[in-house]
């Protein structure tokens, strides 16, 4: 039976991520799934990476701002967060049933907007915080999500996973959430 698979993607410029983020990995055991960490050379990477196929699921980490219905993926809001972005010139878009932003504001409107109109599948379990996050909260957010993933197996069912997701964020933080993400054209 084929493991679960998991990729936390950050950029590699955000040392402190990459290296909390490696550290989990590092300092916890997660038998029942693969686990990778992958420092994004550059922006550019970000999508990419975001698209890699056959994964369960992905998480991108690093900074996140949201400014009204604008929101941005960088540390000074260096790179609009949209579908554009997250699709690629391929239009290909994002295909792990479970999606993780664990950056600050990731779970506000515009990064699920931009997050439904990337998708390239009907739906997808989605997990974000409406406000902001330390990182050095990778653990509180990645260990029970982590550890979640083995019960809902490989290729979860997005629904079943978001189900699931809802009952671990209240662990995580008030101001996580969970939301069934479903696929839509980019109004843009």
């Amino acid at each position: 039976m084929k493991k679960p698979s998991a990729l936390l993607v950050t950029i590699s410029r955000y040392k402190k991520v990459t290296r909390v983020l490696r550290d989990l990995k590092a300092d916890h055991d997660f038998p029942g799934i693969k686990l990778d960490v992958e420092p994004a050379a550059d922006f550019d990477d970000v999508p990419r990476l975001m698209r890699t196929p056959d994964l369960d699921l992905i998480a991108l980490d690093g900074h996140g701002r949201d400014y009204g219905e604008s929101a941005y993926f960088g540390l000074h809001c260096e790179e609009l967060f949209c579908p554009e972005y997250l699709r690629g010139s391929d239009g290909a878009g994002i295909v792990a049933p479970i999606i993780v932003l664990g950056f600050c504001c990731g779970g506000k409107d515009p990064f699920i907007s931009a997050l439904e109109g990337s998708l390239g599948r009907s739906n997808a379990a989605f997990l974000g915080s409406t406000k902001e996050t330390g990182f050095r909260d990778a653990e509180d957010i990645y260990l029970p999500i982590l550890r979640l993933l083995p019960e809902l197996g490989s290729t979860p069912d997005p629904a079943t996973a978001h189900a699931r997701l809802a009952t671990v964020a209240p662990g995580i933080g008030e101001a996580w959430r969970s939301v069934l993400l479903s696929r839509r054209n980019d109004p843009r």
